[in-house]
């Protein structure tokens, strides 16, 4: 089957015409039956993909659309339908990357000849018609158009006929025929084939928004006043359909430069401008048509699917978190096997449970989760479940009517809702009370909630990324937690490892926090000394990672610049260090104070080696404390978080002088 089943088509042409936008309702269908029904995933995928696009959300209309490759492709059938590849190129055009899809297009309108998959064809040929109008091609696109319009029709399908007549109007318009282009987008509302039955509502703008630029280009001001002003009046439309809206916002500013409101029309093009950026959708052709746009200062929008490749650079090959760019510095197989299954995992729509001690960067995988699912251009909002009250947490998660609670004197959006078609990352989820573990449980379910002390429902897409240090499995068999909302966000599990199951990574972390903490506190250079290292090496890290950089940002603010030295570590971590190796010169294990490995014992000399090898360490770490506390033996031993008689004791074992302020013998 080549078509979409016509129940999703259907809801499609809903959500096309205003008549509802089912997105919630199909995701959640997704999430139920898309591994278990394949065949059935893949098209509802397909349809997210054309509403998202539709939507002017590229990265997550091409992050469903790879979801459905990959459905196609597991599917009973095994392959995948030729208009997927119409909806990628449809998708790298509106990324900018016109080349790639018109070539990906002719292929298509090929090969859709050669098998005979006329309706394939006809959706490549439309789509190559106005790439081809753009290129200056006129002829060759109008025959695309004419093409497509007459398969169209064969088939019955007089919506696709009004897509190739738009088309056709479109060519005109830029071939200088705007008369005509007028002309033909009035026929296709009055006509049979292609009639007000046939054009669903964006059709029917984008027609409005032809229609527009002729009359500008004719100098018809007044009649491009009239039918922006249609456009206006369609609120709503231009809220969903963004890229309609875009266009809008720029044939505005041209009317008014032709008003002669030079500012007014400069700060709508801006706006058009900024709007395109944020939506990550090609800018060229606003740029085009006003040259001044060209050097325009604002944020430079990110190209999808070309990555930064300079050193620590937030790419899909070195992962990013979407706060601060940041990547997520590792080297260990094992944890970059668990972020390549995570990756392998993100684009499908379904809740996702992140498990693992604090500070080992759950945070931080949610956010390659959020990004690797093609939603990095949409909002990504941690909550912490363990920090705000039951009530508050509520009414922030789910926002609260007006009058909702003493206090509530206006009605106040909630995350979920701010959120959209984002991400919602619920940190610390086993401290959710049993009520709130509930209402969480009916939005994962129907995609559905109540605002505090409201009696509508709401809708949002978001995507639930939850997380946890606790063991919820026994907190289920306890009672402590539902099992039912268990088993609903673990659909997608992975445990995080902490800092101690992957010691090679201590390395790479201090550089990665050394340089960092530079930057952001211009201090440095900076570098860990080998000692140092070691030390922190032979260090459990029960805080994980988010205590070394801790540990790390003390000792750079204490050094300020240069090697970062053992000195430099916190006294407790000194403390445990001189201790273990204190009174076993005669086994030291296999980390030393110092931090440094030791190999096994061979023979009396290597004893002997390893005693001398302590004394030099633990007299250094005394020294330094001397110096730093100027010779006050109460302050070093404070230091080295000893009582002050363990340090004589020491001094003395070392050969050092008390009466001299700790001067070897």
């Amino acid at each position: 089957m080549d078509r979409v089943p016509s129940g999703l088509e259907e809801r499609y042409r809903r959500f096309l015409d205003g008549r509802g936008d089912d997105t919630v309702a199909l995701v959640l269908s997704l999430r139920e039956k898309g591994l278990e029904r394949p065949g059935e995933g893949a098209w509802t995928a397909l349809v997210l993909s054309r509403i998202y696009h539709t939507k002017g959300r590229p990265s997550l209309a091409a992050s469903y659309l790879r979801l459905a490759a990959e459905l196609f492709r597991r599917s009973p059938e095994g392959r995948v339908p030729a208009g997927l590849h119409v909806n990628r190129a449809v998708i790298m055009k509106a990324e900018g990357r016109r080349r790639e899809a018109a070539a990906l297009l002719e292929k298509t309108f090929r090969v859709s000849l050669e098998r005979g998959e006329t309706l394939a064809a006809a959706k490549a040929a439309v789509n190559l018609a106005v790439i081809r109008a753009e290129e200056g091609r006129f002829d060759e696109a109008a025959s695309f158009s004419e093409f497509a319009r007459r398969t169209y029709i064969g088939l019955g399908m007089g919506n696709g006929a009004v897509s190739a007549g738009l088309a056709r109007a479109f060519i005109e318009n830029l071939r200088g025929n705007h008369d005509e282009a007028v002309e033909i987008v009035h026929q296709l509302g009055s006509r049979p084939a292609g009639g007000p039955g046939d054009a669903d509502r964006r059709q029917r703008l984008t027609g409005l928004l032809i229609c527009a630029e002729a009359h500008l280009r004719m100098s018809h001001t007044g009649h491009a006043s009239a039918v922006l002003d249609e456009i206006a009046s369609c609120r709503d439309a231009l809220e969903l359909f963004r890229p309609v809206r875009i266009r809008w916002v720029h044939l505005m500013s041209r009317l008014e430069r032709s008003r002669g409101r030079g500012s007014a029309a400069e700060a709508l093009s801006r706006t058009a401008l900024a709007m395109a950026q944020r939506c990550g959708l090609e800018c060229a052709a606003l740029q085009e048509r006003d040259p001044r746009l060209a050097a325009a200062p604002g944020p430079r929008p990110a190209t999808p699917g070309r990555h930064d490749r300079r050193a620590g650079a937030a790419n899909e090959d070195n992962p990013a978190s979407p706060g601060d760019g940041c990547p997520f510095v590792t080297g260990d197989p094992g944890m970059i096997s668990i972020l390549e299954r995570i990756r392998e995992a993100a684009p499908f729509p379904v809740p996702v449970l992140l498990t693992g001690e604090s500070g080992v960067g759950k945070e931080v995988v949610a956010g390659l989760i959020h990004r690797w699912s093609g939603r990095g251009a949409l909002p990504f909002i941690p909550v912490n479940a363990a920090a705000l009250p039951p009530g508050l947490f509520e009414s922030a998660l789910f926002g609260h009517a007006k009058g909702a609670f003493t206090g509530a004197g206006r009605e106040r959006r909630g995350l979920l809702e701010t959120a959209g078609d984002g991400t919602i990352f619920l940190d610390e989820i086993g401290e959710l009370p049993p009520g709130l573990q509930a209402k969480l449980l009916r939005f994962l379910d129907s995609g559905e909630y109540y605002p505090v002390g409201g009696d509508t429902t709401k809708k949002s897409g978001a995507r639930v990324i939850a997380a946890t240090n606790r063991d919820l499995e026994s907190a289920v068999e306890s009672g402590g937690f539902r099992g039912d909302l268990f088993h609903r966000l673990s659909a997608l599990s992975f445990r995080i490892p902490p800092l101690r199951e992957r010691p090679g990574d201590i390395r790479c972390l201090c550089s990665h926090f050394l340089r960092s903490t530079g930057e952001q506190y211009g201090i440095g250079p900076l570098a860990a000394g080998e000692a140092a290292l070691r030390l922190l090496e032979s260090h459990s890290w029960p805080g994980n990672a988010r205590e070394l950089r801790n540990v790390l940002l003390a000792a750079a603010i204490k050094r300020g610049k240069g090697r970062i030295a053992v000195s430099d570590m916190p006294p407790g971590m000194l403390r445990r260090a001189l201790e273990s190796g204190s009174g076993k010169d005669d086994d030291p294990g296999p980390h030393s104070p110092g931090g440094f490995i030791y190999e096994a014992r061979t023979g009396p000399s290597r004893k002997t080696a390893l005693r001398e090898r302590l004394r030099a360490i633990e007299k250094e770490q005394i020294s330094l404390a001397l110096s730093e506390a100027s010779g006050n033996m109460t302050r070093a031993a404070s230091i080295l978080g000893l009582k002050r008689t363990t340090l004589l004791y020491r001094m003395k074992r070392c050969g050092l002088d008390p009466r001299g302020g700790g001067i070897a013998r």
